[in-house]
């Protein structure tokens, strides 16, 4: 049942990994499109969303990978 859940756990993470960065491509190409941005307002937004977005996921992977560990720790 543990290992079930961890993987709808997983997928879950992994669809709002794939929301997110379809989220901060829709926000730099409106930026680019917008009255105030412009084209590398928009490319900012992109890049600086993407290293956003990977760095807060990676975190929490590397967040539940600290916990699995410790319950292997714990256990033992």
């Amino acid at each position: 049942m543990k290992d079930f859940i961890q993987s709808i756990g997983d997928k879950f993470l992994a669809i709002f990994v794939v929301l997110a960065y379809i989220g901060v491509l829709a926000a730099g190409i409106n930026s680019m499109q917008g009255y105030n941005g412009g084209f590398w307002a928009g490319m900012g937004v992109i890049i600086g969303g993407f290293l956003s977005v990977s760095m807060f996921f990676y975190s929490i992977y590397v967040l539940i990978d600290i916990r699995d560990s410790l319950r292997e720790i714990k256990d033992k």
